[in-house]
């Protein structure tokens, strides 16, 4: 479970055991458009029924607490209408965030020599100290990091953090990669510190590289360390890599941009819903 935890799908589709569907009980009340938006618009309700220390899911009693607001039939259609109008905005916004990031998988494919991952990293020479969720604090000198969606899920005072920097960072359960370049403390179990071998590959490559990887049962609860060391990626020249890095890193600035417009079109619908709730 994440924050962006509320998706629109049309079509067939499958769905695995974390999800669930949502249908108005009686369209005639609730209109099904205007539930599927309200309930977009405010997905962080629905984030915070999530429980678990490291992959959330869905607390069902805490979810069906949740309370819609049910304006007249007539007020719904009006709130449809001023968001269909941004929408068009919207999609061209998406498609070039697609645009972008498939830029970046032609910068990265099929060029240079396939290498496994195992063969790939070096061993930490930190020791690793793990931080339990009930000792991070909201401010400290290092942060935490987990496997968590949130990239810091809190931080420390403690001595000796992690300091074989730049590394990824790898969510054994949910398959999830940090960039991390900056001492820090290991956040309970569940991650998988890998450290590149910087005569072989530059860090960042090996992070966008590992990006795009199809790994064995991503979707189910379980180890998967197991699936992605054997993974093999294309490593070109260490200068390749540099003027490939320095590609993306400008394509990076672009998707920023795209995702802080995006935001301020979620904040418009808000205010269209306050409007008129």
């Amino acid at each position: 479970m994440s924050p962006e935890c509320v998706r629109f799908i049309t079509g067939k589709f499958f769905l695995n055991d974390s999800g669930m569907t949502i249908n108005s009980k009686d369209s005639r009340v609730l209109n099904e458009n205007y539930l599927n938006h309200y309930l977009f618009i405010n997905q962080e309700l629905i984030y915070l029924c999530g429980r678990g220390p490291a992959q959330k899911n869905i607390e069902i009693d805490a979810f069906n607490n949740i309370q819609i607001p049910l304006p007249p039939k007539n007020i719904q259609e009006k709130i449809l209408d001023e968001i269909s109008k941004i929408e068009d905005r919207e999609e061209k916004i998406l498609k070039q965030g697609v645009n972008f990031k498939n830029s970046i998988k032609e910068l990265l494919k099929n060029k240079g020599q396939l290498i496994s991952i195992e063969n790939l990293v070096s061993p930490i020479e930190s020791k690793i100290i793990k931080i339990q969720h009930s000792e991070c604090q909201n401010s400290g000198e290092y942060p935490v990091i987990s496997q968590e969606k949130e990239f810091i899920i809190g931080y420390t005072d403690k001595e000796n953090p992690i300091i074989d920097v730049p590394a990824v960072v790898f969510g054994d359960h949910n398959c999830f990669f940090k960039y991390v370049d900056f001492p820090f403390f290991q956040g309970a179990d569940g991650i998988k510190i890998l450290k590149p071998n910087m005569n072989k590959i530059l860090p960042k490559f090996f992070f966008y590289s590992l990006q795009d990887l199809k790994i064995e049962n991503a979707d189910k609860y379980m180890r998967h360390y197991s699936y992605l060391r054997v993974k093999k990626i294309a490593v070109p020249a260490i200068e390749d890599q540099q003027k490939i890095v320095k590609k993306i890193e400008k394509i990076e600035k672009q998707i920023s941009k795209i995702n802080k417009e995006l935001e301020e079109v979620i904040n418009e619908k808000r205010k269209i819903l306050k409007k008129y709730l």
